[in-house]
């Protein structure tokens, strides 16, 4: 479902194209897993599970997965606290390609 293009894609042919009905399914699953909100980082997709909303307005914490190995891998939470103000993000490995991701 999450790798089907939004309806808006003028290359998306119809049968590419999620029904009402796999929708709502979508949003049911979304909300029983309590995610508020799924999104895209270049080729990241993230799952919110905690925080803002809003990029730089507080921490984000995600449950993220991608194929490509992240630029700041912690093996521990604590870690978090110690790493520098540029960096501001660090993913915590869950196994086959999923992270735990926090974000100041």
């Amino acid at each position: 479902m999450l790798a089907t293009p939004p309806k808006g894609n003028a290359k998306v042919t119809d049968d590419e194209v999620w029904s009402m009905q796999q929708y709502h399914r979508y949003q049911a699953l979304l909300r029983q897993a309590h995610v508020m909100r799924v999104f895209h980082d270049g080729e990241t997709l993230h799952f919110q599970i905690a925080g803002s909303k809003n990029v730089g307005k507080g921490r984000r914490i995600t449950i993220a997965w991608t194929e490509a190995q992240p630029d700041c891998v912690i093996s521990n939470l604590d870690d978090f606290s110690k790493l520098n103000e540029q960096s501001g993000h660090a993913y915590r490995p869950l196994g086959n390609n999923w992270y735990l991701y926090i974000a100041k």
